[in-house]
């Protein structure tokens, strides 16, 4: 074989070897627990107007999706 044979057959098993270690590793996580943020409109411009004492503006909807552990421990941690 000639150079470029050895090239051009090289190229595509790097190729699909990329590819096979790209799907292979892209797996997705599966939390047992699922959050839903709900804003309640007008939207505030400020954090701490999203509760007010009486008024709500922000839910939290939290869906168990593991249906072998119907109770769960669950705490939540908010980032801004």
């Amino acid at each position: 074989m000639t150079k470029n044979q050895t090239l051009f057959l090289s190229l595509p098993l790097k190729f699909f070897l990329f590819l096979f270690c790209l799907f292979s590793a892209a797996q997705a996580q599966i939390y047992p627990v699922q959050v839903t943020p709900v804003l309640v409109p007008p939207y505030p411009l400020h954090i701490n107007e999203y509760y007010g004492g009486t008024t709500e503006r922000l839910a939290v909807i939290l869906t168990n999706t593991d249906l072998q552990k119907p109770v769960l421990n669950v705490r939540l941690r908010m980032y801004i």
